[in-house]
């Protein structure tokens, strides 16, 4: 089993940041058929094989992932992927 920790530092408004993170949570239920649920500052997902949250700060974004041993082979792409998508959409 592998875990993704991501913390990301932004000076965005809450508002833009809600905005950027339901984007990244719609791409994910559409490529990956994720189910996710905001409770109040924080997203929790789920898929199969796959489980994490996304819990807005103030003026960072942390993201945590855990993957089943089948998907851990893809720890890196996913990675890759969420940290180019907080450095595109929540620029400091």
């Amino acid at each position: 089993m592998a875990t993704i920790k991501i913390s990301h530092a932004h000076k965005l408004p809450e508002r833009a940041v809600r905005a950027a993170l339901d984007e990244l949570i719609e791409t994910l239920e559409d490529e990956y058929q994720i189910v996710s649920t905001w409770h109040g500052q924080r997203v929790e997902f789920h898929r199969s094989g796959a489980s994490g949250t996304l819990t807005l700060q103030p003026h960072q974004v942390d993201v945590e992932i855990k993957l089943s041993m089948v998907l851990s082979m893809f720890e890196k792409k996913i990675r890759s992927a969420i940290t180019a998508f907080c450095e595109e959409k929540l620029a400091s």
